[in-house]
């Protein structure tokens, strides 16, 4: 388990990419799910041409560490 007790996957729970706000926060799916939940649409939420830069690195970083992730898990 990681923070908040949260499993980090499991592999039949897909995201829900449909919550609304309270949902959201009521949500217990996994760490792994809260990238496509919330940390993948960052990037397409920013304004200034520099955080939109800084988002894209934070984006591309975030897809090679679940590259890594999913490579592990299935062996």
């Amino acid at each position: 388990m990681a923070n908040h007790n949260r499993a980090i996957h499991i592999p039949d729970c897909q995201p829900n990419m449909n919550m609304d706000e309270t949902e959201y926060r009521n949500h217990e799916g996994t760490t792994i799910n809260h990238f496509y939940e919330k940390l993948f649409l960052i990037k397409d939420m920013m304004n200034i041409n520099c955080a939109k830069s800084i988002a894209w690195k934070r984006h591309e970083y975030m897809c090679g560490f679940l590259k890594e992730f999913n490579d592990e898990w299935n062996g």
